[in-house]
């Protein structure tokens, strides 16, 4: 009897942990099959976008992933941005939604060819003013083209976004392989002035954009056509003199 004692408790042991494991198992399932109604994007957003309500969509997910800050209703973030990409699928956090700014307005989106140095280090969100450089315009003072833009996106080559697109950390990075270099940088732009800033879509051309980070958003005009008002040619006075008797060459006016 002694002999069989430790193979009784084992069995014992064994049908206790495996009845346990049973329960356990069954809640899981349960808590699996329990779901909650939440709001999803159909498509990718990214950053600082506006969030239309024909891009949201009903899903239903497990109940275990629903908290507090999960969207549930479509009127929790239409009209709003979000601060960081949403996925489309994939629960949508509160915390990353926020009221649109009023320089976003009716922006329009363009991309433009950038390096680590006339990126200026700006990341997303930032508010930068846009200026056009080139060899030809040495000693000149470079035309401002777009001002109070919104960086939406920063990405390399490939359209991999890349973070934090400093030049010092991208020099340094560089050699050990941390992040990859910053070529293109997505901008919201005012409307009337996507004609001059997307003339920096065009990779390799002699002229090219530059971007100065603000840190906030100042009232300037930008000429219409920079490039009419750099040319625009200088009108003289034509206007005849009348002959008047008495006057000599030297007190006629000169125009």
């Amino acid at each position: 009897m002694n002999k069989k004692m430790p193979l009784i408790l084992a069995l014992v042991v064994g049908i206790v942990l495996s009845a346990a494991g049973y329960t356990m198992l069954q809640k899981q399932v349960r808590s699996a099959t329990v779901t909650k109604t939440v709001i999803t994007a159909k498509s990718d957003v990214e950053a600082y976008s506006v969030i239309d309500s024909s891009n949201l969509i009903e899903k239903e997910v497990p109940a275990a992933v629903v908290d507090e800050n999960t969207v549930t209703k479509i009127e929790q973030v239409t009209g709003n941005i979000c601060t960081t990409p949403i996925y489309a699928g994939k629960p949508i956090d509160l915390r990353t939604i926020a009221a649109k700014p009023d320089d976003i307005g009716d922006g329009q989106q363009v991309g433009v060819y950038i390096d680590a140095a006339r990126c200026a280090g700006v990341t997303e969100g930032d508010i930068v003013d846009v200026y056009r450089i080139g060899d030809e315009m040495q000693g000149e003072a470079a035309p401002l083209i777009a001002v109070n833009c919104r960086v939406m996106r920063i990405t390399d080559e490939k359209g991999v976004p890349v973070k934090g697109a400093s030049a010092i950390i991208q020099g340094v990075s560089g050699d050990v392989g941390l992040m990859k270099n910053p070529r293109i940088v997505y901008l919201t732009v005012k409307p009337n002035e996507v004609s001059q800033v997307i003339q920096g879509a065009v990779d390799k051309t002699k002229s090219c954009l530059a971007l100065a980070k603000k840190s906030k958003e100042t009232e300037v005009t930008v000429p219409v056509d920079v490039q009419a008002v750099k040319t625009k040619p200088v009108i003289k006075n034509t206007v005849k003199q009348t002959e008047q008797p008495g006057l000599t060459e030297s007190s006629k006016g000169v125009w």
